[in-house]
């Protein structure tokens, strides 16, 4: 063991009962692996490693089927030994990498996300393969890897997130105009988590405001094309991904949060959007053809546009408990062909609408519910639905209004029919007056065909 002690180890980690540890000289891996074998601490290592990095299949636990905690605390002191170099911290399995400052213990990786990501992330977290993913059931912290980042960090690149992943922010991330004006797509991010599972963004405040764009549709550039901006955190594909907890700016056409594609992601407890004296541009949060989104007991504020948007093809998804108030636009927004979707238990006030539904390029926008819900103080009207018509799919169809509350609404409490509706239902919603008399229903539906509403 002694003859490692110069190797200087770069990374450890465990996945399930694969060991992986990377040395800076090729060499260091041959002997320790060779060692490990003859000890019977692995039942499998290669011959010759491809580089650096060496990944060991350790012996199992009969019992559990992972790896002994007995192999791991060996392992663990083995890699100490041949020179362990800013050692994350483990507990009982636990993988903690703490990044101070852009330090970890002695040694700097940096405090721009590119030299973060080429420094602790790809060199640190090895990847995850879809078969190791589908073998787990459990995900807690004795499967999953967690980076600490403290202190301010500047984000020149975007910051891509490993499977089985959690970063954790004490402290701030801002954009760089540097490297990231260009090459922008509607879901580019400071932070990314990009066909990835069971990963996470958890805690800190992320501001990605990179330039005041000069038109609604987007910041026109030198040729006058149109730019989307970049977002503070996005998803795109995978599955059971969480943000939490994060404090979000951006001034981004499309949005500050985004999810798009994928299954099962997460948004919670997050404070998104600009102040009183200083409004963002767009959306605050965003889903587009998703499943099973939980966008749950956020702070959803001060944005030019929707603030909280169920966009088209999300569906079987929910919204619940979030705050969303001061908004130029709805403060919920379930449009084109959002469906199966419940909306439950939010508060909307000082919005332009609280909370619209509308099937404008494509549709229907159906079979979606709405349930206890209070809209107050908006510009407009509490809750407003409809489609453009003119076409078969251009609809409201089969949605459910129960228990909604409303008041001071300028132009009224509800709006049933804006535009063509088929089929949706009301019952139980209360209306507690609203502002200058504004009547309570704004439009009474010609048929039950239309929309019924049920007030025994």
């Amino acid at each position: 063991v002694k003859r490692f002690r110069k190797c200087e180890r770069t990374s450890l980690s465990f996945i399930r009962n694969h060991f992986s540890i990377t040395f800076k000289y090729p060499l260091a891996s041959i002997f320790l692996s060779r060692y490990l074998l003859n000890q019977g601490l692995v039942t499998y290592a290669p011959e010759q490693p491809a580089n650096s990095s060496l990944i060991l299949h350790s012996t199992l636990d009969s019992h559990s089927n992972k790896m002994n905690i007995q192999h791991r605390l060996c392992l663990i002191a083995l890699s100490w030994h041949c020179g362990c170099v800013g050692f994350p911290r483990f507990a009982a399995g636990i993988t903690v990498i703490r990044v101070e400052n852009g330090m970890i213990a002695s040694d700097w990786v940096g405090t721009y996300t590119s030299q973060l990501q080429a420094n602790v992330f790809d060199k640190h977290l090895p990847p995850v393969n879809s078969t190791e993913l589908h073998a787990i059931s459990l995900v807690n912290n004795t499967i999953l890897r967690y980076v600490e980042l403290v202190g301010s960090y500047m984000c020149d690149e975007p910051l891509r997130i490993p499977s089985l992943t959690i970063l954790k922010l004490n402290g701030s991330m801002s954009a760089s105009s540097t490297n990231l004006t260009s090459n922008i797509t509607r879901f580019t991010a400071m932070v990314e988590l990009n066909d990835v599972s069971f990963a996470g963004v958890i805690g800190g405040s992320y501001n990605a405001t990179v330039s005041t764009p000069s038109a609604r549709d987007g910041m026109l550039l030198e040729n006058n094309s149109v730019s989307a901006g970049l977002q503070a955190i996005s998803i795109v594909g995978g599955r059971f991904c969480t943000i939490r907890n994060v404090r979000g700016i951006a001034n981004n056409t499309n949005a500050i949060i985004g999810v798009n594609t994928g299954s099962g992601h997460e948004i919670a407890g997050c404070d998104v959007g600009g102040t009183e004296a200083a409004g963002t541009f767009g959306r605050c949060i965003w889903t587009l053809a998703t499943t099973r989104a939980l966008v749950h007991d956020n702070h959803v504020h001060h944005c030019s546009a929707h603030a909280l948007d169920f966009d088209a093809y999300t569906k079987g998804s929910v919204c619940f408990n979030n705050l969303c108030e001061d908004n130029g636009e709805e403060g919920i927004f379930v449009e084109e062909t959002a469906s199966n979707n419940v909306i439950v238990n939010n508060t909307c006030r000082r919005n332009g609408n609280g909370i619209g539904v509308y099937s404008n390029a494509v549709g229907p926008v159906a079979s979606n519910f709405f349930i206890g819900n209070i809209v107050t103080d908006n510009r407009d009207v509490g809750i407003t639905v409809g489609g453009m018509g003119h076409a078969p799919n251009k609809y409201s169809v089969d949605n459910t209004f129960v228990g909604n509350i409303a008041e001071n609404n300028a132009l009224g409490a509800w709006n049933p029919v804006h535009g063509a509706n088929m089929q949706d239902y009301w019952v139980s919603n209360v209306d507690h007056g609203e502002m200058n008399g504004s009547p309570e229903w704004t439009r009474i539906p010609q048929t039950g065909s239309n929309v019924s509403i049920f007030e025994p």
